[in-house]
């Protein structure tokens, strides 16, 4: 696809890998609104992050992303409630991700 008006090649770069992952249909609304919401899930900015870039849909997902998220997520025993439920908000909020190559062949 390529980079428009005057960037850097690293820049350039970034943009086009950004591309091909999930990040790459996100709005500053949809954003703005994934961390108003994700407030209540005690998340650390990198997480934020990470679950921003990468749209987890899976709880192995959450739990491979999510640094100690049994501990973020277990306020009482509804641990694996708790995941799901931040998965259905992720869901919600987040714009799917785009579809494989390979699905589109």
């Amino acid at each position: 696809m390529g980079c428009l008006g005057a960037v850097a090649a690293s820049e350039c770069k970034v943009y086009e890998y950004l591309l091909k992952t999930p990040a790459c249909n996100q709005t500053r609304d949809s954003i703005y609104e994934f961390v108003k919401r994700s407030e209540g899930f005690r998340l650390a900015e990198a997480d934020k992050l990470n679950v921003i870039n990468w749209r987890p849909s899976s709880p192995a997902d959450a739990y491979a992303m999510i640094e100690d998220c049994g501990r973020r997520f277990s306020r009482d025993e509804r641990e694996e409630d708790r995941v799901q439920d931040f998965l259905d908000m992720v869901k919600e909020v987040l714009p799917p991700p785009p579809p494989k190559a390979e699905a589109m062949e």
